[in-house]
């Protein structure tokens, strides 16, 4: 079941389907069941795409992220809800979690540099905001924000 929620929702791409079979998958296995993590990361992907951030928020606040494998995808997602939501001392933690640990430079570490700078410059620290900023441009110089990055530091 969570195999064929899955392949909606990756290959379909209908999340509203992956969420009806993983409604399923919890009422036939219950909230423990063997592969709830799995199927709760499933969720959260499914909502996302759905556009239905304020739940998937709920989900994400109520795990146990760590920086490694899934987790990373799932802790910059939760740092990015929780900064959309005006919670960005929470969303800053998330980012630095994220960036402490030996982070690669992949497409989460991007994410969540240029998310730091955006809450570093929204709670006032324009110069920790400023160094995220072109420290995103010196590891990411064509990078998804690197436009907007420039022109916030008028480079």
């Amino acid at each position: 079941m969570l195999a064929g929620a899955l392949h909606k929702l990756r290959q379909e791409r209908d999340p509203g389907q992956a969420l009806a079979m993983l409604d399923e998958h919890r009422a036939r296995f219950g909230a423990n069941g063997a592969l709830e993590p799995e199927a709760n990361v499933t969720r959260i992907e499914a909502l996302l795409r759905l556009g239905r951030h304020d739940q998937a928020l709920g989900l994400l606040d109520g795990l146990a992220l760590t920086t490694a494998g899934v987790g990373r995808e799932m802790l910059v997602a939760r740092a990015e809800l929780r900064a959309e939501k005006g919670r960005r001392a929470a969303a800053l933690n998330d980012f630095n979690l994220l960036l402490s640990a030996d982070a690669p430079p992949d497409v989460v570490s991007e994410r969540a540099l240029y998310g730091r700078a955006t809450c570093r410059a929204q709670m006032g620290d324009g110069a920790g905001a400023r160094a995220d900023l072109e420290q995103y441009l010196a590891r990411f110089p064509t990078g998804r924000f690197a436009a907007q990055a420039r022109a916030a530091i008028g480079k």
